[in-house]
């Protein structure tokens, strides 16, 4: 459960978030988790999450730009992506702009002193069933990317992303 936090500025979070402060109020329980909404594109997804971990952003919510299924995207690590640490989900572009909407709509009634301050708050959930204690893979791969199809799981799928080289031939 976090408060979200949008910034028209940083609208794509490709550039860091200069003089950006996240703050605990209107943060619903005691353990302060900011979720921060950027828009898909300009740059990688590594980059936005990035952006946002170094803020402090619990969770980078990406908003797709695209009228598509946000669960038909991947989103590949660009080979920096080793030092992220918190989630980044990508929601569809209506979810987007309706979140985006909502906070901007909040933010200019708690610039009136005579109203009560609100603030957008969501409950993420990370869920992986696991219906018969086991897990089975199957695994196929292409030059950059390895796919993982979990039969017992079929509404979830992983990918990794490798980089494969070439075997030196013995002289």
């Amino acid at each position: 459960v976090g408060r979200v936090f949008y910034f028209d500025q940083f609208s794509d979070g490709c550039h860091p978030f200069s003089d950006i402060i996240l703050d605990s109020e209107g943060d619903p329980d005691n353990e302060f988790t900011p979720i921060v909404l950027v828009g898909r594109g300009n740059c990688s997804f590594v980059r936005k999450s990035k952006n946002v971990q170094e803020i402090g952003g619990a969770l980078a919510l990406v908003a797709n730009i695209y009228d598509e299924d946000p669960e038909r995207v991947i989103l590949g690590d660009d080979g920096t992506g080793l030092s992220i640490v918190i989630p980044t989900v990508l929601i569809s572009k209506e979810d987007g702009e309706r979140i985006k909407k909502a906070v901007k709509e909040t933010e200019a009634n708690n610039k009136d002193p005579t109203k009560k301050k609100e603030y957008v708050v969501l409950l993420i959930s990370f869920d992986m069933e696991n219906p018969d204690d086991r897990v089975e893979y199957d695994i196929w791969y292409t030059l950059s990317l390895i796919h993982i199809s979990e039969p017992t799981r079929p509404l979830y799928i992983s990918y990794a992303v490798f980089c494969l080289k070439k075997k030196k031939k013995k002289k």
